[in-house]
């Protein structure tokens, strides 16, 4: 239940105007890309921890193994993912980002990380570690509001 007389109305409103910012940021960069959501966040994946099986892709974004094989024949359509045998274990499958498709993701997200890099630089370390604290516990309440996690299936 949604309460009116929180303390801090504002704050909270500020956090929404910032999430739907967020949705509206990524539905604009998926566009951009030619892809869809889910694509999307297979691509973020794979750039931020590098190549990966199918298998750890489902787990990250909290797919079926069938869900995530439609994700990436769609993202090997269009030329967004490379997929190569596993460099230890021959009968795994690696799947990599397209190095135009992360140089042109890195191009959309730059300002955005120019500019947090300017606001939490400007910060000092006391207010670096309040914002950071708050972040944590703002995670920690989307994680438990979700009926189990995404990625791991658990509670």
């Amino acid at each position: 239940m949604v309460t009116t007389d929180s303390p801090v109305p504002h704050l909270r409103d500020l956090l929404q105007v910032m999430a739907v910012r967020q949705q509206w940021f990524e539905r604009s960069m998926a566009t951009a890309l030619g892809i869809d959501r889910t694509g999307l966040e297979v691509v973020y994946h794979l750039i931020a921890r590098g190549p990966s099986t199918p298998t750890d892709l489902a787990r990250a974004a909290g797919l079926s193994t069938a869900a995530t094989a439609q994700v990436l024949k769609r993202l090997e359509a269009g030329g967004h993912i490379r997929r190569a045998k596993h460099d230890s274990d021959r009968r795994k499958m690696v799947i990599a980002v397209d190095p135009g498709t992360e140089a042109l993701a890195n191009r959309y997200v730059a300002p955005v990380i120019e500019g947090l890099d300017g606001l939490l630089g400007a910060a000092d370390a006391d207010t670096r570690e309040k914002i950071s604290s708050f972040l944590r516990g703002v995670a920690d309440v989307y994680t438990r509001a979700l009926p189990e996690h995404p990625a791991t299936g658990a509670p």
